[in-house]
């Protein structure tokens, strides 16, 4: 619970959110250095930290009856559909090795720090695996 309120208020802060409550939380960090600022880190993204990421398609077993239909409406398409339980649809966000996603579902399985990112073919869902990698979000 303390790590879902965390997040949502890193979210907010990340995202220009003006809320008076979000600024009195967040730390102040100083500015990225060189040393400091990574070389996959462009400047309109911020770090979320490492975040699992799993896969799945449309069939039956990883999608039961809802196969292509995403929970925000959208069509899950590849290269695009994200789903995670903690970031609001329609984030955008860039996951390391991957590029970037729109979060556009929930996903029954996926809890906490996890993004289960959507391929057509179940056969890859299987051969990519559980990975962890870093996880950014646009600056709103």
């Amino acid at each position: 619970m303390i790590a879902r309120l965390l997040i949502t208020v890193m979210l907010a802060a990340v995202m220009g959110c003006t809320n008076v409550y979000a600024s009195e939380v967040l730390p102040t960090e100083a500015p990225p250095t060189e040393a400091t600022q990574s070389a996959t880190q462009p400047e309109e993204w911020v770090s979320l930290g490492k975040w699992k990421i799993t896969h799945y398609c449309a069939c039956h077993t990883c999608s039961g009856q809802w196969g292509h239909q995403t929970s925000s409406g959208a069509r899950c398409t590849e290269g695009v559909t994200a789903a995670c339980a903690i970031l609001p649809p329609g984030t955008e966000v860039m996951i390391e090795g991957y590029g970037k996603r729109i979060v556009q579902d929930t996903g029954s399985g996926v809890r906490g720090h996890h993004l289960d990112v959507f391929y057509e073919s179940h056969r890859l869902c299987n051969d990519l695996g559980i990975k962890y990698r870093e996880v950014f979000v646009k600056k709103k």
